[in-house]
């Protein structure tokens, strides 16, 4: 048996549907990416978003995506990301269904959450309060676990993005790789697929459901690739399996 989370990062929601994001419609391309998965992905048990949910913070844009969100049958968790705003989020995004936890435990995993988002700022970090409250949870709960966030905690090998990625993501996982039950981060932020490895701990980063950058790029540059998003099953015995899919490729 296994349980089925679906990963939807970088929406960038704005405030009004007509405007765009670099040509594309966020909402509209979000809302493919939604009914994909509904119609595509059996027995989905969790929806996380990595952050950007919205591209300009505001309460409108938060209370879009909440309605877009609302087609799920099953409870979303939310982490916020570089454009987002925490108290429009807590305001006008999170209700009965849509939450942002810390950690989520199930009868055989545990879904972990980390806030990587600086206000007003590109580039992010772990705050040492939170990696605290990661490392209590992993000590206390010896389940296979899933953690969460929005900056990648590693290079990607794409200058500009580097330069704004996660400040202190190497002391992060050199904290965190001693649990070893901590299986996999998955991210956002990157607009793109990848995959890498920090010994046990799978690193994944996973396409954004509107623009996508290019991978290797020294500058700001954008790839024709279709948006996705990822699916992880999370089996009972420990074993975490995942692929990305883009529905238009």
């Amino acid at each position: 048996m296994s349980i089925t989370v679906i990963q939807i990062t970088d929406t960038h929601i704005h405030d009004q549907q007509d405007k765009l994001f670099k040509k594309t419609r966020p909402d509209i391309s979000l809302n493919k990416i939604i009914q994909h998965a509904i119609h595509n992905i059996k027995n989905i048990n969790h929806v996380v978003l990595t952050g950007d949910l919205t591209h300009d913070g505001t309460e409108a844009a938060c209370t879009r995506l909440a309605d877009l969100l609302s087609q799920f049958n099953c409870p979303v968790y939310v982490t916020p990301g570089n454009h987002d705003s925490t108290n429009n989020i807590q305001q006008h995004l999170l209700n009965k269904q849509i939450n942002m936890p810390e950690n989520i435990e199930t009868e055989h995993w545990q879904l972990l959450f980390a806030d990587s988002h600086i206000e007003n700022q590109p580039a992010g970090l772990i705050k040492n309060s939170q990696l605290k409250k990661l490392s209590l949870q992993l000590q206390q709960c010896k389940k296979p676990a899933l953690l969460f966030t929005h900056h990648p905690p590693v290079k990607i090998n794409s200058l500009w993005l580097d330069e704004i990625g996660m400040q202190n993501g190497k002391y992060i996982l050199q904290q965190l790789s001693c649990f070893d039950q901590l299986q996999a981060i998955a991210f956002g932020h990157i607009h793109q697929s990848w995959q890498s490895q920090y010994q046990h701990i799978e690193i994944l980063g996973t396409p954004s459901t509107c623009i996508q950058f290019r991978a290797g790029s020294e500058s700001y540059s954008t790839d024709d690739l279709s948006p996705g998003y990822r699916v992880f099953q999370l089996h009972d015995n420990g074993y975490l399996s995942s692929n990305v899919i883009r529905p238009n490729s």
